[in-house]
C-alpha cells in the first residue's frame, strides 16, 4: 500500500482510510488532523492530532523496546547472559483461602 497524501482531506476521509497497525500510520493520521485543523481552525481536530501523535510515539517506543530486548540480552555481573523466567501474570491460583 502506498501512503496517501495527508493534505486537503475531510474528517470522513481521515476516518475511513485503511487502518494499519504501525506507528507511521498514527503519524500520518496526526498530520492529516493537523492539516484539517489549520484549514478549518478546528480545536477538536487539533486534539485528535495530539492523540494520534501520542499513540504513534507510544507505538514506536514499544516497537523499539521489543526490538532492543530481543537483540541485546542483558549481561549478568559475571558476564553471562541472564535468562529471565516467564513472569506469573496471575497469582490467584497459588494462594489458598
Amino acid at each position: 500500500m502506498t501512503v496517501p497524501p495527508h493534505k486537503n482531506r475531510t474528517p470522513e476521509q481521515i476516518l475511513v482510510a485503511e487502518r494499519l497497525f504501525d506507528s507511521a500510520w498514527h503519524f500520518w493520521q496526526a498530520l492529516s488532523w493537523l492539516d484539517y485543523a489549520k484549514r478549518k481552525t478546528n480545536i477538536s481536530a487539533l486534539q485528535y492530532a495530539a492523540l494520534e501523535l501520542r499513540q504513534g510515539i507510544e507505538h514506536l517506543w514499544f516497537d523499539t523496546n521489543v526490538w532492543v530486548s530481543r537483540s541485546n540480552p542483558t549481561l549478568a555481573p559475571n558476564g553471562d547472559t541472564q535468562v529471565y523466567p516467564t513472569p506469573i501474570l496471575c497469582r490467584a491460583m497459588e494462594t489458598s483461602i
